[in-house]
């Protein structure tokens, strides 16, 4: 008997495999939009819903407590260790990329478990919680600057339309999202020196979560253009001179940028 529920019974199996292999890139999006909207979230529900004027600091909201003792301290820590779990269990199409992101989900976890002092005599910098901070931007970093490239070949073999252009597209919005969270870490350091900064350190610090972001979702593009995650399971994606080539036969279907 077949049950009301089995609307997919004639399913193909290329199909079926396809629809499980996307979850791959959606719980990037996922991450990727989790990541960009944290600190907003931060402000704007600790602002209707703790009475919380903005922090100084994203990290002050770990200590911040608002009307009738009511906190965003779970919040802080929850997302920290949703993101820093998801960097460190996910592999990237490198080594080098693997062990950066891997590295990165522990320090994001360190920022979450170790909160940031409040001692004005303690430098941000020489803390656990600063220092994994910092850990944490410069790994974000490596993986934009060094590994946002190694995929970029595997555009010749899709249909997509002038595919140098869209490399080369690609290439400088990397390079722009990556001098934005290099820019963000030196312009952090210098407010944490200058006394009364007030917000203008969580801005910065924001700017460097979203450019992070940003590229994120730039590169889980590119990967679903590319079909990388189903070619690669169907080993169909070999790895040269560091650069990923596909060998399979370009997609039928034309696909715009």
């Amino acid at each position: 008997m077949t049950s009301r529920f089995s609307l997919d019974a004639d399913l193909k199996p290329e199909e079926l495999q396809q629809r499980i292999l996307n979850t791959y890139i959606n719980v990037r999006v996922g991450i990727g939009v989790l990541g960009m909207i944290f600190p907003f979230f931060l402000w704007l529900v600790g602002r209707f819903y703790a009475r919380l004027p903005l922090r100084s600091s994203i990290s002050m909201y770990y200590h911040a407590v608002g009307y009738e003792c009511r906190s965003l301290r779970d919040w802080f820590v929850g997302v920290l260790f949703v993101v820093g779990i998801f960097l460190f269990l996910y592999k990237g199409f490198s080594r080098a990329e693997s062990w950066a992101l891997s590295i990165a989900g522990a320090l994001a976890v360190g920022v979450a478990i170790f909160p940031m002092s409040l001692d004005a005599n303690k430098k941000f910098w020489f803390t656990l919680h600063g220092s994994c901070a910092i850990g944490l931007f410069l790994c974000m970093a490596f993986v934009v600057f060094f590994c946002a490239d190694d995929t970029l070949a595997l555009i010749h073999d899709t249909n997509i339309a002038n595919p140098a252009r869209v490399i080369a597209r690609l290439k400088l919005a990397y390079r722009i999202v990556g001098l934005g969270m290099a820019l963000s870490v030196l312009a952090a350091y210098i407010l944490n020196a200058i006394p009364k900064s007030e917000y203008r350190t969580f801005w910065v610090e924001t700017a460097g979560i979203c450019s992070f972001g940003i590229y994120w979702l730039l590169k889980s593009w590119e990967l679903r253009k590319t079909d990388v995650d189903l070619k690669s399971a169907r080993g169909l994606i070999r790895k040269t001179d560091g650069k990923l080539m596909s060998i399979a036969p370009k997609s039928n279907s034309p696909s715009q940028p």
